[in-house]
């Protein structure tokens, strides 16, 4: 009687894990959706049809594929990825092992520094046109591989891996990013399980657009991200102190003149104010650094900031589980500041235009001595891709990715 039973339990257990996998969308069927993560378990819509790529390009000395291309009713989705040594990728992570462990109190320069440093980071954006349709980025999310450290990469890597025949004996990071029809503040979308999809225009009557049934080319516009690039360091004595510094590309001398220096304290971060100081104590006070340029920076973005980490926010006694982490302007990443660069004041000296720039925060006026100064600097131009498209059945897609790789060889 005891072993029937068992044997029942388990056979209805088995049935209740398949109706399970089917409902969250687990099964071994590939599928794709519009604005969602790797990791979602709860689809909202229908998965979006695929198209074969399989397109090779060199950009810069990175090599990267573009997978496939998923039409949706929302938008597009396109998967790609980026190749790396694994020699380069071991090197990184002894490099980094031990500073790892303190990555909450690295400096934005020690942050800016790894990320620059990992052969396995993206950091570009997108635009898409579809024949004569044109689409709006709405979030990606990313994975990485490395057959040196397996267990150190989210199971569904493998299954990506698989997917595109990629080989798990290759070091990979693999990007799914989506594209919608509409840039609209209305329509809320994240990366996630909690996007949701507003269309106003659809609501209101309007017409709506939809994506070519059978695009017949791809057009992308590849945009490295701006990094920022040390060009000086300086220790702050007070007004009238000149700095002089050279962009580090162009080489063009500047100098900046300090006009004021001020302590002040944000009455906006006082406890209790919102759910965030409710919880945590904040840090107040900053120093103001007002100054002027000769001349005004013609090439990127200019960034005046200090070198100190800054006080943490600290938990407010007797709060709930789950109280015990916050996301500020720099929180655990770096230091607690409110810097802004190359701030723009309605204020002129001596006909030049006024910058301002902040330093990290802290629960008592304190003495910022320690500043940099660097430029936001794109390492690789932009790039653009234009891809014919012509819908392949799976077979053929893998054939088709078969000859490329005997041509490769």
């Amino acid at each position: 009687m005891d072993r029937t039973t068992e044997k029942d339990e388990k056979a209805a257990g088995t049935v209740q894990e398949e109706a399970s996998t089917v409902e969250n969308g687990a099964a071994d069927e590939w599928s794709v959706y519009f604005s969602e993560n790797f990791w979602s378990q709860k689809h909202r819509g229908k998965p979006g049809r695929e198209i074969r790529l399989d397109h090779d390009f060199r950009w810069g000395d990175e090599q990267f594929r573009l997978l496939s291309l998923y039409l949706c009713e929302e938008g597009a989705v396109l998967d790609l990825c980026k190749s790396f040594s694994r020699e380069a990728f071991h090197e990184f992570k002894e490099k980094w092992k031990e500073s790892i462990e303190k990555a909450n109190k690295w400096t934005d320069r020690e942050m800016e520094q790894f990320e620059m440093e990992n052969p396995s980071s993206m950091g570009f954006g997108i635009e898409m046109h579809l024949d004569s349709v044109s689409l709006y980025s709405c979030g990606s999310c990313g994975m990485g591989w490395s057959p040196d450290f397996p267990d150190q990469s989210d199971p569904e890597v493998r299954q990506f891996i698989k997917h595109y025949d990629l080989g798990e004996e290759k070091c990979w990071t693999v990007q799914r990013s989506s594209f919608a029809l509409r840039e609209d503040p209305d329509g809320a979308w994240e990366c996630g399980e909690e996007q949701v999809y507003v269309d106003s225009k659809e609501q209101s009557g309007e017409e709506t657009l939809s994506l070519p049934e059978s695009p017949g080319y791809m057009e992308l516009s590849l945009s490295q991200q701006q990094r920022p690039v040390l060009a000086a360091e300086f220790t702050l004595e007070g007004t009238g102190q000149a700095v002089r510094f050279t962009h580090p590309v162009s080489g063009r001398e500047y100098e900046m003149v300090i006009r004021s220096v001020e302590k002040k304290k944000m009455e906006d971060l006082a406890a209790g104010e919102d759910e965030i100081t409710s919880r945590f104590r904040m840090p107040q006070w900053y120093t103001e650094i007002i100054y002027t340029l000769d001349p005004e920076p013609a090439e990127g973005g200019l960034l005046i900031r200090s070198r100190s980490h800054g006080d943490d926010p600290i938990p407010v006694e007797n709060q709930d589980d789950g109280a015990s982490c916050c996301t500020v302007i720099g929180g655990a990443d770096g230091p607690t500041s409110i810097f802004l660069a190359g701030k723009f004041s309605n204020r002129k000296a001596e006909e030049r235009v006024v910058h301002t720039a902040y330093s990290s925060m802290y629960f008592q006026p304190t003495e910022v001595k320690d500043w940099e100064v660097l430029f936001y600097i794109k390492k690789k131009e932009d790039l653009t891709l234009q891809i014919p498209i012509a819908e392949k059945s799976m077979q053929d897609g893998k054939t088709s990715r078969d000859q490329t790789k005997q041509r490769e060889e």
